[in-house]
């Protein structure tokens, strides 16, 4: 923000402990990037609970991934609260493109209004597109 003082910013939420189980999942040998700024050490998906039982000695404990789990949910809860705190509400849209809603239309909106731009055109059946978000689990084909 320093370097763009008057940029919009659209941050993602969602709910810390969905997110570190989604994180382990989809990215299981890397930490998160910019946790070790805030002062966590996540092993956000270095292992998952099938591996280590059945790990060699010295086993990783199942109390050591709760633990990482619980880290790696505050630290992101944390990066939520620290995106949100330093820009301005004016210049901020915050969308959770998790939480359960019949439609799009409200998320189409909220991003149109943000920039300044038309939702994108309805079909025929005056529904809009699905927000580009509802399928990425399917589309990266990952177990649940």
């Amino acid at each position: 923000l320093a370097t763009f003082p008057n940029a919009r910013v659209i941050l993602t939420a969602r709910e810390p402990r969905a997110w570190a189980a989604s994180r382990r999942r989809r990215h299981p040998s890397d930490a998160a990037p910019l946790f070790a700024q805030l002062g966590f050490a996540v092993p956000v998906g270095a292992v998952t609970e099938d591996q280590a039982r059945r790990a060699p000695d010295p086993p990783v404990s199942a109390r050591a991934l709760r633990r990482a789990a619980r880290e790696a949910a505050a630290a992101f809860a944390l990066w939520q609260r620290v995106v949100g705190g330093s820009v301005p509400p004016n210049r901020l849209l915050i969308l959770d493109l998790f939480a359960p809603r019949e439609s799009d239309a409200e998320l189409w909106q909220a991003l149109a209004d943000f920039v300044g731009a038309p939702p994108p055109a309805a079909g025929p059946d005056g529904s809009l597109p699905p927000f580009p978000h509802m399928r990425y689990g399917e589309d990266m084909r990952l177990p649940p």
